[in-house]
């Protein structure tokens, strides 16, 4: 029967979920953002790794630090909004009011201050790495640094982008109701472009995409060219589509690039979100409208968790049963499912 799709218990298990939260998510690199949302003094993003709740912030330096959403004094939250621009110098917890500078250094504990190690109760730090314009984080003291995790994924994109000017656009964000590795999956393969997303399909149909498995760097790439078609003026050219074990994808074309995070919530919850950046020479040169990225890549990955939610009611149904895989249409999904044995 040859390889077959790891149990339905191993997508929708709490357990295996909290499992993963100690020995994988917090192992690894996320992307949070890009670097033009915190364009300015005290500007912050916030994210949610598998249940740490942690934030970046651009200090008075300049330089963007990291730091878990945890008050020193009885857990009350720093910040509340996904993102904003802190008003003043100092961080303020929404509890009682204890207050940080952007360094995480303890400044006010009211009637506590002069009694308190105030060195002692900074806020907890989280590593942040900046690669070609996307913040990352990562929970983990003893991980690689950002760019020995990427390993050979960054010369890969740094060759297909060559030296070209690109723009930060836009961003989108999306709540799937599936688990990450049901996604994971999903973007591992193209075999099922033809089904799930009829104007992508058509857009590729003429051309072949090759796929291949990198185990040094631990990603699966695919090499694209796209049809000449009316149908999506977004697609054409050479492209290059990346996925990133566990939870990171790139998608590169003569347009512009994207890095999208997989970021697992809960066994049946991940986050789907997806920042680019543009190449308006291009588009200008093509007469393609930067709104067309946006509005195709968003009809894909609607499509992509439409199936995904789906495939994660039935595999919760108690009924799935696990199939065999396709080393001729799926040797993405098999490597990616290696991966997530090995853990």
């Amino acid at each position: 029967m040859g390889v077959k799709n790891i149990s339905a218990d191993q997508y929708t298990s709490p357990t295996v979920f909290a499992q993963e939260s100690e020995n994988l998510f917090s192992l690894h690199w996320w992307l949070i953002g890009s670097d033009a949302e915190l364009d300015q003094k005290g500007s912050y993003i916030t994210a949610e790794i598998g249940g740490a709740r942690i934030f970046v912030i651009r200090d008075e330096e300049g330089g963007i630090n990291g730091f878990h959403n945890i008050c020193r004094h009885r857990a009350g939250p720093i910040v509340v909004d996904n993102k904003g621009i802190c008003s003043g110098k100092l961080l303020v917890c929404q509890y009682h009011g204890w207050s940080y500078d952007f360094a995480g250094r303890l400044v006010n504990a009211h009637d506590q201050t002069a009694s308190c190690d105030k060195a002692q109760l900074g806020l907890t730090p989280v590593r942040v790495g900046v690669w070609n314009r996307m913040v990352f984080v990562c929970l983990s003291d003893c991980a690689p640094s950002l760019l020995q995790w990427l390993g050979p994924v960054a010369d890969r994109v740094t060759r297909f982008l060559g030296a070209e000017s690109f723009l930060y656009h836009d961003s989108i964000e999306k709540v799937a109701s599936t688990n990450w590795k049901c996604y994971g999956d999903n973007a591992c393969e193209g075999y099922h472009v033809g089904m799930v997303h009829k104007t992508l399909g058509q857009a590729t149909e003429n051309e072949k995409i090759d796929l291949y498995c990198e185990p040094d760097g631990k990603y699966v790439w695919f090499d694209v060219t796209y049809s000449n078609t009316l149908v999506d003026q977004s697609r054409s050219g050479k492209g290059l589509w990346i996925y990133k074990f566990p939870g990171l994808l790139i998608h590169c074309s003569e347009f512009g690039y994207n890095g999208e995070c997989v970021m697992p919530v809960s066994a049946g919850s991940t986050n789907i979100n997806r920042w680019f950046w543009i190449n308006q020479n291009a588009l200008s040169e093509a007469m393609v409208d930067k709104q067309d990225l946006l509005r195709s890549a968003c009809q894909v990955i609607d499509e992509d968790i439409r199936i995904c939610e789906q495939v994660f009611v039935n595999l919760s149904s108690g009924f799935a049963q696990s199939g065999p895989l396709s080393q001729v249409n799926e040797p993405g999904t098999i490597f990616f499912q290696q991966l997530v044995n090995d853990l």
